[in-house]
């Protein structure tokens, strides 16, 4: 788990002075113009949350519908931001190369399936072995699955899932910190575009009241750093 530290240090728009638009009444447009300026990344947007929120809206206890449209938009917002270059939501831009035939066929998965199996077998056997309150029983269904378990991990198909998985991880990551484009917030006809849009034109709106639970969630990350 991060600590406050690494959670803040990590945060680029936590780092930062809290943004001023400049604008009275900037637009949608002016917003992502100004996030692009602050080199804001998806991660920064995202680590911002719900504001502390959700447990309430969740039980309809806020009552202040520019707060409520405030969250609303900063929603539609995270969905929109966090997608990769041909638009594919988090669902969608990881490749999971890991999930093709082609590469459980190249990498041998037939022998982790096989083991997979047994180990599931010695896991029933450790379950039924507890119930009955058989020590010895217990403890060679244990080694069993141990072993399984160990000999499972040496697979090729592991062992390549894993490097894959750890190239995967790598991807999004750099996706996640890279500042926010021009091109990668401009209006691509997307639905995620369209709603972020509409929840920020949404009458009960206001720039001013989003802009202050964002320096009030920047506050409450620094003071518990402090």
């Amino acid at each position: 788990m991060k600590t406050f530290k690494q959670f803040h240090e990590d945060n680029e728009i936590a780092v930062k002075d809290p943004f001023d638009l400049g604008n009275i009444e900037p637009s949608f447009t002016d917003f992502l113009d100004r996030l692009v300026d602050m080199r804001a990344s998806i991660k920064a947007i995202l680590d911002l949350g719900t504001f502390d929120l959700g447990t309430q809206r969740t039980f309809n206890t806020v009552t202040d519908p520019a707060v409520n449209a405030a969250v609303d938009f900063h929603e539609a917002l995270q969905t929109f931001v966090n997608r990769d270059e041909k638009g594919r939501g988090p669902s969608n831009f990881r490749p999971r190369v890991y999930e093709t035939e082609k590469f459980k066929q190249h990498n041998n998965y037939d022998e982790y399936a096989q083991l997979e199996k047994l180990k599931r077998s010695a896991f029933r056997d450790r379950f039924m072995a507890r119930k009955a309150k058989d020590d010895e029983a217990l403890a060679a269904a244990e080694a069993e699955y141990s072993r399984i378990a160990d000999a499972q991990a040496q697979t090729e198909y592991w062992r390549a899932y894993t490097q894959a998985k750890k190239e995967e991880d790598e991807y999004v990551d750099v996706l996640h910190r890279s500042p926010l484009s021009r091109e990668a917030l401009k209006n691509d006809g997307s639905e995620e575009y369209k709603n972020a849009e509409a929840a920020y034109n949404h009458p009960n709106f206001d720039i001013n009241v989003y802009g202050g639970l964002v320096k009030k969630q920047i506050e409450s990350i620094r003071s518990a750093l402090s």
